[in-house]
């Protein structure tokens, strides 16, 4: 039967602060990555950064509306995928997801998940050519 180990470190967290980096060229729907930093109490530095975010944009079942997504990290298991960073408080996490979607819609100046889908598309576009009449 396998044991567990304890520690006791007397941390206390104070923030929780998101990073999005915005995924460009990509052939799915993966559109960004992301990490969680864990500040201690009275500390400017993170003491715990968590990668392997990713931000995606979904649709589910019949809804035809796609929604943006947050993906936690997660590892290859040969059958699937199986989640390394789980949040049991069903609350924490949903204030989580909320804030990867606010940084996300802050770096990408907006973008709802229907825009995203056509990001690339629109990227083509050279903004100097949008001001010339047809």
């Amino acid at each position: 039967m396998p044991t567990n180990m304890e520690m006791p470190l007397g941390v206390t967290i104070e923030k929780l602060e998101t990073k999005v980096r915005l995924a460009s060229d990509r052939p799915d729907d993966l559109v960004a990555f992301g990490e969680l930093w864990i500040y201690e109490e009275g500390s400017n530095e993170p003491f715990c950064k968590v990668k392997g975010f990713t931000i995606r944009i979904k649709t589910f079942g019949r809804a035809d509306k796609p929604k943006l997504t947050v993906v936690f990290p997660a590892y290859p298991t040969g059958k699937g995928f199986l989640t390394s960073f789980y949040l049991p408080n069903k609350s924490l996490w949903e204030d989580v997801t909320n804030l990867f979607l606010e940084e996300y819609t802050q770096v990408s100046g907006g973008l709802s998940a229907e825009e995203a889908e056509g990001l690339d598309e629109r990227l083509e576009i050279v903004p100097d050519e949008l001001d010339k009449k047809p």
